[in-house]
């Protein structure tokens, strides 16, 4: 198996040891002295949340409330995803995938979600909910299974 090359393994799978800033937005990540005992608390409220919420806003919530954590030096969206699809796989929804023209929706929902002032999730949740309805319906036609049709009243 080969391996990128671009891989920084000192630092693969092990939380940050200094302040990081993501570049283009206001959103500053704890600190690293934090990140521990944020992702601590991170965990156990997965745990506390995962029979509480819908499937499809608990992987976007985890998804984004690890991405606020930043716990890698890099990787962090990767591993957001990862454990997002990790999370809807597991509760038999599909795999969500953020296609290349929703990208600057997607970093622009995040952006809203970090705000110091007013945040909001609502947006970033929408997204994904959209993306995992696109992922289903991708599926019935992979396999040709057809949906019904929407009615003009429906539509309303």
């Amino acid at each position: 198996m080969e391996f990128n090359s671009s891989l920084d393994t000192e630092n693969a799978g092990k939380y940050r040891t200094y302040q990081v800033f993501i570049t283009g937005t206001e959103y500053l990540p704890p600190t690293a002295d934090e990140v521990p005992v944020l992702m601590k608390e991170f965990v156990s409220e997965l745990n506390d949340k995962s029979q509480k919420l819908d499937p499809v806003i608990l992987a976007a919530f985890a998804h984004r409330r690890l991405v606020d954590i930043h716990p890698f030096t890099d990787g962090n969206g990767r591993t957001a995803r990862l454990l997002m699809n990790l999370i809807l796989v597991n509760k038999g929804y599909q795999i969500v995938s953020i296609p290349p023209i929703l990208r600057m929706e997607y970093i622009g929902a995040l952006q809203a979600a970090q705000k110091s002032k007013n945040p909001s999730d609502k947006a970033f949740f929408q997204l994904i909910a959209e993306c995992e309805i696109e992922a289903q319906k991708d599926y019935c036609r992979m396999f040709r299974i057809e949906l019904p049709k929407k009615d003009k009243a429906q539509e309303r």
